[in-house]
């Protein structure tokens, strides 16, 4: 599986394929309901689904200072474009807001400070 994050509109693309952790990819489709969705008063759920949206969410490898930094400055562009190739198919989004990122905790390991934890994920517009 190879990663690549560009921003949006731009042709290049940074592989952050060694940066997430194997295993470490969930794709998930969560739908966008429209204003008024819910539960009423009377307990009846309204619903009414207006879009299915792709949302990626990545967990990431102990990462040095550097690399964390180039990551985080990377998915603070306003727009993001994703790149995902698996067994040589491959498939581009473009749209995604941004980016959600979590807190990365520095962490000892194997005797060289590293941070820890850190996870992203993708939400297409």
């Amino acid at each position: 599986m190879t990663i690549k994050i560009a921003p949006y509109g731009g042709s290049v693309y940074t592989d952050v394929t060694n940066y997430i952790k194997k295993g470490g990819v969930t794709w998930s489709f969560p739908s966008v309901d429209a204003d008024g969705a819910g539960r009423s008063l009377d307990g009846i759920m309204h619903r009414k689904q207006i879009a299915i949206k792709n949302k990626l969410e990545f967990e990431c490898v102990p990462l040095t200072s550097t690399q964390l930094q180039s990551l985080r400055t990377l998915l603070a562009n306003e727009w993001l474009s994703a790149s995902i190739t698996t067994n040589a198919e491959t498939v581009t989004f473009k749209g995604y807001r941004g980016a959600t990122m979590s807190t990365a905790i520095l962490k000892s390991y194997n005797n060289a400070d590293l941070w820890g934890e850190f996870k992203f994920s993708l939400i297409e517009q």
